[in-house]
């Protein structure tokens, strides 16, 4: 019953609705269902976003039968992403015959551009974006705070691994939950998790509901489906036990792990003192970490968690650390104090082009991140034997890793970093001379993107450059078997 150009809908759909009513009601997902249930108690209309695929023509068609037995209220929601031409519109004529059909208001919107841009190549990201936008516009119009979506369990799994991919942490690997309450203060309700998608065919094909097939599915364009088409059937074969319902365990007891770990975040936030821009982290000595990043998550939730790990990294190691954000703010730990303030002219002094971070000092012990969320790591040590000889025999990669002399660079108001200007150079270790930093950059085969936003890293007063990450580190810095003091400078 799937069909790629086929809209029809000319049959009473009531009686293969209720079929699937009467195989799926126990399967809905019991925290959705009380949800869904309470604002029909209420007499609150839900909405429910159908694009016409085979999940949600099973999502529209269940709780138009449920609703119909209950007498609650359903609005179907549709946006069509124009992302292939009459047939994004036939899924359209598809969903709004159905809604007809079972006698249930329908709305709709659409993707809108100035015709030089085509949706066809926008990433998942904007799509999602855009029609996120556009639901929730609808929602708000009808004055609908449920919206039903009909997201399952492949979803889950699929879901999993590709924020397991981009190193999210443990508390969003459980994606998506039962119920979400978004910033606007709109629920997202999904009552299909516990469901399996080869399952929602077989019921469909078995009822005859029809569906539209989205040619795109099988693109091999988009993350996900890159993990739904080869990563998981791989997988399944490769694996001796039943997958997909591991997986799920595993994911529903990570969950639990979460929330317990939530109701304690809760517990210690709320006896916190966070007010000013600024938040005592000696009051969090002791706190197991995964508690701490989730406080953390609550004072700035804007901070990416790349970006928070760092930050829980120099608490754990107490290192000062410097880390510019968004909107002109800088935040910064020190002595146990974390405070978010607006940079003033010593933060982005000299303010060179292109680089969104301009002039920072670099803690003695301490770490600085970049808009373009690299880190660079400062730390000293005493100069053993073992150390200075592992360095003296090039152990380490000048391109992330030098170790200098703190002595001979002859510093007293430490570093600072800067971005590159034209005209910088330096006398680099092991070279005969002065060179410049263009030069250098055009021999290290450097690209010209990389070079307006890698750190410079300078002796104040002079502005002699110290290193640059992918560059040896100067001369002057050299260390020999005299040296007293190592200065260790990590960019990661």
């Amino acid at each position: 019953m799937a069909s790629e150009t086929d809209p029809s809908f000319s049959f009473d759909p009531y009686d293969p609705a209720e079929k699937l009513l009467s195989i799926g009601i126990d399967r809905i997902e019991p925290e959705t269902k009380g949800a869904l249930m309470g604002a029909w108690q209420a007499g609150e209309e839900v909405g429910l976003a159908c694009s016409g695929g085979l999940d949600s023509m099973f999502l529209l068609s269940l709780m138009a039968a449920w609703s119909r037995k209950n007498g609650g209220r359903v609005c179907v929601l549709h946006f069509n992403h124009r992302t292939r031409g009459d047939r994004s519109d036939g899924d359209e004529v598809l969903v709004s015959r159905a809604a007809g059909a079972f006698g249930l208001p329908f709305v709709s919107d659409h993707i809108r551009t100035d015709g030089a841009d085509d949706p066809g190549q926008f990433s998942e990201d904007r799509l999602r974006r855009l029609r996120l936008e556009a639901l929730h516009g609808m929602l708000k119009h009808r004055g609908i705070r449920l919206l039903l979506t009909a997201h399952h369990q492949d979803d889950r799994i699929e879901s999993f691994l590709m924020r397991l991919s981009m190193g999210a942490p443990p508390e969003s690997l459980s994606v998506p939950k039962p119920l979400h309450v978004m910033s606007n203060g709109i629920v997202h309700g999904r009552p299909l998790l516990l469901i399996r998608k080869n399952e929602i065919n077989q019921w469909m094909t078995d009822v005859g509901i029809p569906w539209r097939e989205d040619c795109s599915n099988a693109s091999d364009a988009y993350f996900r489906n890159r993990i739904r088409n080869h990563l998981l059937p791989a997988w399944r074969d490769a694996c001796p036990y039943e997958l997909d319902s591991n997986l799920v365990r595993s994911l529903d007891e990570m969950d639990e792990d979460s929330r317990y770990m939530e109701q304690l975040a809760d517990q210690l936030w709320n006896g916190l003192n966070a007010v000013d821009g600024s938040l005592d982290a000696t009051a969090l000595d002791g706190v197991a970490r995964p508690v701490v990043r989730r406080i953390i998550a609550r004072w700035l939730p804007e901070l990416p968690h790349r970006r928070r790990t760092v930050l829980l990294d120099a608490i754990r190691d107490g290192k000062d650390l410097h880390m510019p954000l968004a909107a002109g703010r800088v935040l910064e730990f020190r002595k146990g104090l974390i405070v978010v303030r607006i940079a003033s002219t010593s933060d982005s002094r000299p303010p060179y082009p292109n680089t969104g971070w301009g002039y920072s000092l670099l803690p003695d012990h301490g770490i600085i991140c970049f808009p373009d969320g690299h880190c660079l790591v400062c730390g000293e040590s005493e100069a053993r034997e073992d150390a200075l000889f592992r360095i003296r025999s090039g152990a380490y990669s000048c391109s992330d890793t030098v170790f200098l002399d703190k002595d001979a660079l002859k510093s007293r108001g430490g570093l600072y970093v800067s971005s590159w200007k034209m005209g910088d150079g330096y006398h680099s270790l092991g070279a005969p001379g002065w060179k410049k930093l263009q030069d250098q950059f055009v021999n290290r085969k450097i690209p010209a993107t990389a070079r307006r936003v890698l750190p410079v890293v300078r002796i104040p007063f002079t502005d002699a450059i110290v290193w640059v990450p992918g560059l040896p580190p100067c001369e002057q810095g050299r260390v020999t078997e005299s040296t007293k003091t190592l200065l260790r400078l990590t960019y990661t």
